[in-house]
């Protein structure tokens, strides 16, 4: 009844007569959350995460954010919540992580070859050349005949 007199929800006025049993005037006063999103994040907490994300071996996502929080402890600022840890981590790109984590070796062979081949196919689309002679001629590297793109040209009077 006193919520439908007030225009509140009864779940909002239930929940609010629990913290009051529960912790008295305390339970009714409002609390800090932890920050939710990256961006009330300081920068030095985001850096922090990201520098351990990067770390060799790989951390788990639960020791970055205890050691996150600890030191946001240490300096009396409000630690990220496990989720805002997350969404950094996530938000780092893969590239960097393979490099850092796994070395250039392993980088070059996942991302500088895709890289070269998107870059090779979509030249010999500009040129003119249909998708049935790109997958011919990436074909014919793959099994290692030496094929020059040429021989694969159309013919000028067509």
């Amino acid at each position: 009844m006193i919520a439908a007199e007030r225009g509140l929800a009864r779940r909002s006025l239930e929940r609010w007569l629990w913290r009051y049993r529960r912790r008295g005037l305390a339970g009714l006063a409002r609390f800090r959350r932890a920050p939710t999103a990256p961006a009330d994040l300081p920068e030095d907490l985001v850096a922090l995460v990201e520098g351990l994300a990067l770390g060799r071996p790989p951390p788990s996502l639960a020791q970055i954010h205890r050691q996150v929080a600890r030191l946001a402890g240490e300096r009396g600022v409000l630690p990220p919540s496990y989720a805002s840890a997350r969404r950094i981590v996530r938000a780092l790109d893969p590239g960097l992580v393979c490099l850092a984590q796994e070395g250039r070796a392993a980088y070059r062979e996942r991302f500088e070859l895709i890289h070269r081949q998107r870059a090779f196919t979509s030249d010999l689309r500009v040129r003119g050349h249909g998708a049935a002679h790109v997958d011919s001629a990436l074909n014919g590297r793959r099994s290692g005949r030496r094929e020059s793109i040429r021989s694969h040209a159309p013919a000028k009077g067509r």
